[in-house]
């Protein structure tokens, strides 16, 4: 089961990364297990979509079966979205799911349009998500990996990556 938790609005000040790490407050929106959409949605006001860079179908990269080895070389369906929060790319998200996962009620995921795929992973109760593994990218920006699934079927890996207008956000506070 998918454990929720509700974030909490953020102080309007952040203490600088130390050791490379995030602060405290950036942590608990990185290592959050709610829907992050959810939470972009109140921090936006209301004010958020998806902007839908690309979907496609191929096979995995190198790069990509370091971190989805589960997958094996199979075909996946890749979707590159942004999460646009008050008019700002707040969140890069891509995921990959694997052909053979779009069975059943994962056959709506194939069709999602700029509905977020958060909006229906979350309310799927016999999902189970991974604890979420963080990174940087090379510009400095975080970025967390999550893989959900359905017992011991084909998982679906979720990318995220915080981007720097969001920080911004952050640093403000909530409105």
């Amino acid at each position: 089961m998918l454990h929720s938790r509700r974030l909490s609005p953020l102080p309007s000040r952040r203490r600088p990364l130390r050791g490379g790490r995030p602060d405290a407050e950036l942590a608990a929106w990185l290592l959050s297990r709610a829907s992050l959409t959810a939470a972009l949605t109140r921090l936006a006001g209301g004010d958020l979509h998806v902007a839908v860079q690309r979907q496609q179908r191929r096979h995995l990269r190198p790069q990509e079966l370091r971190r989805f080895p589960q997958a094996g070389r199979r075909a996946v369906l890749v979707r590159e979205v942004r999460l646009v929060g008050c008019g700002q790319d707040w969140v890069a998200a891509t995921s990959l799911l694997p052909l053979a996962a779009l069975r059943g009620w994962a056959r709506r995921l194939a069709h999602l349009g700029t509905r977020p795929l958060g909006a229906l992973l979350f309310r799927l109760r016999h999902l189970h998500r991974s604890e979420p593994r963080l990174t940087r990218t090379a510009t400095g920006c975080w970025r967390r990996h999550s893989l959900f699934r359905q017992g011991r079927g084909c998982p679906i890996l979720v990318e995220e990556t915080f981007l720097p207008a969001l920080l911004r956000r952050l640093e403000q506070g909530a409105p």
